[in-house]
C-alpha cells in the first residue's frame, strides 16, 4: 500500500525533505516505522538518510535534549528516481512461491505468522515464507539494533 514514486516524493518534499539534506529518522518502542520511512526514501532514490539506533527511547534514556516545540522546514524540491525491485507486487510474490531461489520473510510476530492471531483478518502466511519477527532483531531493553552477526 503506497503512493506512486512521484506522489511519495511530493509528500516528502512538502516537509522539507530534499537530496541536499541529511535525514535522520526515529520512532518510539520499535524502529518499525522509522525503517519503513527509510526504505521508502531509498525506493525513490534518496540515500542520505539513517535510522537513529535506539530511537527516542534511547535518546531520552541517555538524557539527551528533548523539545515539545514544533519544527517546520520549508517545502523543498524532490524528484523521484525510483529503484525497481525494492518493492514487489502480487505477481512477483505469487511467482516466488515454491521458487527455491527466493527467500520470502515475514517480519510480523510469530503468532501472526503461524495463523494463531487473526488480527489482520486473514490468519496465516504466504506459503513458503519464513517468520523472522522484526522484534527479534532488536535488543528489547535498550531498543537498539542487535549486532549484524
Amino acid at each position: 500500500m503506497r503512493l506512486s514514486p512521484e506522489a511519495t516524493a511530493n509528500a516528502f518534499a512538502r516537509f522539507g525533505i530534499s537530496p541536499e539534506k541529511r535525514i535522520i529518522l526515529y520512532a518510539r518502542k520499535s524502529p518499525q516505522w522509522a525503517t519503513r520511512f527509510w526504505w521508502m526514501l531509498r525506493w525513490i532514490g534518496l540515500d542520505n538518510s539513517a535510522v537513529l539506533d535506539g530511537g527516542m527511547d534511547a535518546w531520552e534514556a541517555e538524557g539527551r535534549p528533548v523539545t515539545t516545540g514544533v519544527s517546520n522546514y520549508p517545502p523543498a524540491s524532490l524528484s523521484a528516481s525510483p529503484r525497481p525491485g525494492l518493492f514487489v507486487g502480487k505477481e512477483e510474490m505469487l511467482a516466488a512461491i515454491g521458487d527455491s531461489a527466493v527467500c520470502s520473510l515475514n517480519a510480523l510476530d510469530a503468532s501472526l505468522h503461524s495463523g494463531e492471531n487473526a488480527r489482520y483478518g486473514r490468519p496465516g502466511r504466504i506459503p513458503g515464507s519464513t517468520g523472522v519477527p522484526a522484534a527479534t532483531l532488536i535488543d528489547s531493553a535498550r531498543k537498539t539494533f542487535l549486532p549484524q552477526a
